[in-house]
């Protein structure tokens, strides 16, 4: 017999060792999966103490000849398998095999929910498995964390109990946990989910992964739940959201590939856009097809150097973009504040007008070429102008033109004596001498 046990080849990833006793020795058969008893005559051996300390989960073989018949017909009950002798060899060692295969599949599901209970408890999001009609099958610590409750009082339940929930206020609150499983069933496939679950006497807001498990047939037997708690992470974004809403200017925040994911509000208004029209969308499309204008033909588009502006009928908006970087340095988005300086960019036009101004100014300062006969002047290309081209062109002097009393004499004689302004010229010239 103990050749044709040893003989028996072990299948992949499962080992075994053999001990061979002469006598039973109880503390021997602590940590045995598998015990051989070989019955030689039909005097009783103490099977109460051998089961008494043998494994819960071990087998036991008795090995019976004719003169030991009356021992197994009292204790059959006891034996998971029964070899009589003489042995035959192919079906010993068949039936041994069939055993040690039984005792790897047993190993393999205690190893297999090791590796689950090991994974599902590290984890620190709530993990749960459920049965096709909604009670729990098994749930991670997370989970009964956030319930309050051990494993032993979750699993088996149903929704209502294990999150302390009455029906009516399930109906009246913004709760989907259970809807959401009606969804999962009927697509067949995995949905994600914002749900909000009240734990304790706070509601958290969940990110929920939920997939159907597909039995042998096919069919669906239940389904397995992840969730992730954002109630920080989306306060996070509240608050965030407060920050950008109460800037002074418009701003505008950009994903890597500079697609829009947040503006505010005085974003919305200076560009007379809603929210939804530029969400999602990319940051060229705030722009018509000559890229020259924006899309409400509000604001010119002006680019100069590295700079970009946006010019209105009253206002003057720079655009400053920074990149947004990752904790390893990489670039993970952008963000535009457009900063008004109306103010500061007519002050610069102000500035510019007198500086021209003086320009002109100057150019008439110094000395400048005259006709001493035409009063002519040239130019400094050598040109000859009359003096009131030279000056309005100089200057923002404009000229009207009249006679004086000198030239009206010398033009007109004694015609212009006889007018009034004639009479009126001898006068002040009188009343000068």
């Amino acid at each position: 017999m103990e050749a044709l046990v040893r003989g028996a080849p072990p299948d992949e990833r499962f080992s075994y060792q053999f001990f061979c006793h002469p006598d039973v020795d109880e503390a021997d058969l602590k940590g045995c999966r598998v015990i051989i008893l070989d019955f030689e005559d039909d005097k009783p051996i103490s099977l109460e103490k051998i089961l008494a300390a043998k494994d819960e989960q071990a087998a036991v073989i008795g090995c019976f000849s004719v003169g030991s018949f009356s021992a197994l017909a009292e204790n059959y009950q006891l034996f998971d398998q029964i070899w009589f002798k003489p042995f035959a060899e192919e079906k010993v060692r068949s039936s041994f095999n069939r055993l040690l295969k039984r005792l790897k599949e047993q190993e393999d599901s205690v190893l297999t929910q090791k590796y689950l209970d090991t994974l599902i408890d590290s984890l620190p999001d709530l993990i749960w498995f459920k049965d096709a009609k909604g009670a729990h099958l098994k749930v991670n610590n997370s989970f009964c964390r956030a319930v309050n409750k051990t494993k032993a009082q979750v699993e088996g339940r149903g929704h209502y109990y294990i999150w302390d929930l009455e029906p009516d206020e399930y109906a009246q609150g913004e709760y989907i946990c259970l809807e959401s499983e009606e969804i999962v069933l009927d697509k067949k496939e995995t949905c994600l989910f914002d749900e909000t679950v009240k734990c304790g006497n706070e509601l958290r807001k969940f990110k929920t992964y939920k997939s159907p498990i597909f039995d042998t047939d096919g069919s669906i037997m239940g389904t397995v739940g992840f969730a992730h708690d954002v109630t920080d992470l989306q306060n996070l974004l509240i608050e965030l959201n407060i920050l950008i809403e109460s800037l002074p200017f418009a701003m505008m925040i950009m994903d890597k590939d500079r697609t829009i994911t947040s503006v505010n509000r005085r974003f919305t208004d200076n560009f007379m856009l809603d929210r939804a029209e530029v969400i999602g969308k990319p940051v060229d499309s705030l722009l018509d097809e000559t890229k020259a204008f924006t899309r409400s033909k509000k604001w010119i588009v002006e680019r100069k150097n590295e700079s970009v502006r946006l010019l209105s009928e009253d206002r003057v908006l720079k655009i400053l973009e920074e990149k947004l970087l990752d904790v390893f340095g990489i670039p993970a988005g952008y963000i535009q504040i457009f900063m008004d300086i109306t103010f500061e960019h007519r002050l610069l036009e102000e500035k510019k007008k007198l500086e021209d101004a003086l320009a002109e100014i100057k150019k008439l300062s110094g000395m400048l070429p005259i006709c001493a006969s035409c009063k002519k002047i040239r130019d400094d290309k050598g040109y000859w102008t009359q003096i009131e081209s030279y000056i309005s062109k100089h200057s923002d002097t404009q000229f009207s033109h009249g006679i004086c009393p000198d030239c009206a004499r010398k033009l007109y004689g004694d015609l212009y004596e006889k007018t009034p302004s004639g009479r009126a010229a001898n006068q002040t010239e009188d009343d000068g001498s």
